[in-house]
């Protein structure tokens, strides 16, 4: 199952590791997961009825990094710089 992207925005992308997510999660369960290109998990949390997510990797992350972002309606994966 695909998440459709259009439900929710991330941005600053690029940034300088803090972005947020908005969308409308105020009835569901969001987690997400950060890795390295290397596959190292430098960031996980669950959010519960939000709009906005926070993310502040600060220094545990230089270059890319991909987001895995899951729901019950799906799985969206993506990269951020």
């Amino acid at each position: 199952m695909s998440y459709n992207q259009d439900a929710f925005t991330l941005y600053p992308n690029p940034n300088t590791g803090s972005f947020s997510i908005t969308g409308d999660f105020s009835s569901e369960t969001v987690f997400i997961e950060i890795f390295t290109l290397t596959g190292q998990l430098i960031y996980t949390k669950t959010f519960s009825n939000t709009t906005v997510i926070e993310i502040n990797l600060g220094e545990n992350i230089s270059g890319l990094a991909l987001v895995t972002l899951k729901t019950n309606s799906g799985i969206w994966r993506g990269v951020v710089l």
